[in-house]
């Protein structure tokens, strides 16, 4: 896994007898940004995804259509 090298670099001992002040809190900053990074990455990939409900409403009138049934107005 991508984070024992990152505990390893910031000097955290896995047994907990040599870690000190700063360890502890680089600990706590690598789990609070690890889930953090891939959140925001997904963000910026969907922050211009083309699907408003405009198009969203196209989209189901051409899969009611394929299908024969009529397309229901929100």
């Amino acid at each position: 896994m991508a984070i024992f090298p990152v505990l390893q670099a910031v000097g955290f001992d896995p047994t907990g007898k040599n870690n000190t002040p700063e360890a502890i809190d680089a600990v706590r900053i690598a789990f609070a940004l690890a889930p953090t990074v891939p959140v925001v990455l997904a963000g910026l990939l969907l922050w211009n995804f083309p699907l408003g409900s405009k198009r969203q409403a196209e989209l189901r009138a051409a899969i009611d259509a394929r299908a024969g049934v009529e397309s229901t107005s929100v």
